[in-house]
This record gives structure tokens, C-alpha cells and sequence, in this order.
């Protein structure tokens, strides 16, 4: 198996055993880093900015955004 879907297995695994002690926010709270490390290794500094906009946007605009109708987004 490819060492990256390894590692998402992994994390995914971790997240099963994890989930059911944790709220949506907590959740949400600790994949930040994660989602900013993966901003890092965009070499574009366009889309590296943009990327990091969206891995820092705060867990109530994110509810926001996710439960806004379709139409709205």
C-alpha cells in the first residue's frame, strides 16, 4: 500500500476511535494543523494562500458555510 493512503488509513482508523468522545467542534479544531501542513507542501503561492485561508477559517463560519443552502454558497 502507498505510504500516503497508509497514512490517511491510519488517520481515519484514529478518528473512529476517537469520534464518539469528541464534539463536531473538537473535531474540527483538531484537524487544523493537519490541513495547514498539507497547505505547506503546495508549491503555488497563490493557491498555498488560499488553501491556508480556508485550513484557519474558524469552526462557526465553516458551520455557517456548510449548512447554508446551496443556492447561498
Amino acid at each position: 500500500m502507498h505510504a500516503q493512503a497508509m497514512k490517511l488509513f491510519a488517520v481515519m482508523i484514529g478518528a473512529l476511535l476517537i469520534l464518539p468522545g469528541c464534539s463536531s467542534r473538537e473535531i474540527y479544531q483538531s484537524g487544523i494543523g493537519w490541513r495547514q501542513s498539507e497547505c505547506e507542501k503546495i508549491l503555488d503561492g497563490v493557491e498555498r494562500a488560499r488553501c491556508m485561508e480556508t485550513a484557519n477559517k474558524d469552526y462557526d463560519s465553516y458551520e455557517r458555510e456548510r449548512t447554508a443552502p446551496a443556492d447561498q454558497r
